[in-house]
Order: C-alpha cells, then structure tokens, then sequence
C-alpha cells in the first residue's frame, strides 16, 4: 500500500511534470496523471517488477511503452463492445487493438471464454509479432460472479508464468 503522504508527493511530482510538459496540450488525462505518480512512487520504492494494469488497453494505452526486453507477460481480460471510439466498432478491431501490448519472445494470457472472433485476432496478432498466446481454460461454474472467476484464474496463471507464489484464498471482490 501507498502512504497517504507517498501519495501526496508523487502526485504532485506527477502534476508539476504535466504541467512543464504541457500535457494537457497533447491529452494527458486523469488516468496518465495517476499512472506517472506510482510509476514515480514505484521508482522510491524500487520496486524489482510491476504489474500495471491498463487504461483502455493495447496500442493506444498509455502503460504500453515497455520494450520487448522489459515486459515480462501480458494480460488481456475479456474484450466486449468498450471504448468503441478509440478501439474499434467489432470485437475483432477491438482485440486486434489490445493485441499491442504483445511483444516478440513474450507470454501473452487471455481467458478461454473470449468471443470466437476476439480469440482469433489475438492469436492472428500473436502469430504476427512472435508472442506466444496462452489461453487459460475459463470454463466451468463457481458460486463466484464470472468476471471474479476469470480474472483469479488468469492472474494465477499469470504467476505460475512468473514463478510469483500467489494466493488468491483471501481474495474478494469489490
């Protein structure tokens, strides 16, 4: 956890860059803002590995700048008609869209349960940049609400990749 006072400093390191940079000037928002005070609190901290999650997700996402050499994994959730404006009007354009975060050499994790045609564009998009695509079987009913299911599922996926040790025992969800 971040302390209130790790907080209030970052986040003002992060609102003085914007404003030399000028960044609403190129449309820094609210998420890039937040994003630069725990990347700058992370920094303090130095923190050996992150796990970011993404705003929008894929090309246009503003955590997608790691290099082939520093991003470890990747993580794409359920894709669904989202951010339509910036990803696409079709699963496919929004899948192929998220498939920027995926770089040569690297695992990428999706659930089974994506659409047909999602799961086809991530994959077309793996072929083409040489990342491997792991699909985590999804299937199956719990008592848990399905979105919870499939996120534990595919972060302990996620971390057996890692050789992270996780448990998700007392995990809840919001």
């Amino acid at each position: 956890p971040i302390s209130v006072e790790a907080l209030r400093r970052n986040g003002e390191k992060a609102l003085d860059l914007a404003r030399k940079l000028e960044a609403d000037e190129w449309g820094c928002v609210f998420f890039d803002r937040l994003l630069a005070t725990a990347l700058l609190h992370f920094g303090e901290e130095a923190c050996p590995r992150l796990v970011l999650e993404a705003g929008v997700g894929g090309v246009h996402d503003s955590t997608n700048f790691f290099t082939d050499q520093e991003l470890e994994l990747a993580v794409i959730t359920s894709i669904s008609l989202d951010h339509t404006a910036l990803l696409g009007d079709t699963l496919t354009e929004i899948a192929t869209n998220k498939a920027g975060v995926m770089r040569p050499k690297t695992k990428a994790v999706t659930p089974s349960t994506q659409p047909p045609e999602a799961l086809e564009a991530l994959q077309s998009e793996a072929d083409r940049v040489g990342a491997e695509l792991v699909v985590v079987d999804c299937s199956g009913t719990s008592e848990e609400p399905s979105t919870k299911r499939e996120n534990r599922l595919l972060a302990a996926k996620a971390c057996s990749l890692l050789n992270v040790e996780a448990d998700f025992s007392s995990s809840r969800w919001p």
